[in-house]
């Protein structure tokens, strides 16, 4: 996870907690300069296998 400014680090952890519920994946988040779109805040990388 990439946040521009390190005061989102709790919610943004929160809410990573509530969409992956029990999985419980590995993370780490990252204070950046800035996103490719000022507006962006948060960026997100994942990827997911379903059955």
């Amino acid at each position: 996870m990439f946040v521009t400014d390190a005061s989102f680090g709790d919610a943004v952890g929160r809410a990573h907690g509530e969409a992956m519920g029990a999985a419980r994946p590995a993370a780490t988040m990252v204070v950046v300069k800035g996103l490719l779109d000022e507006r962006w805040k948060v960026e997100i990388e994942a990827e997911a296998v379903t059955s």
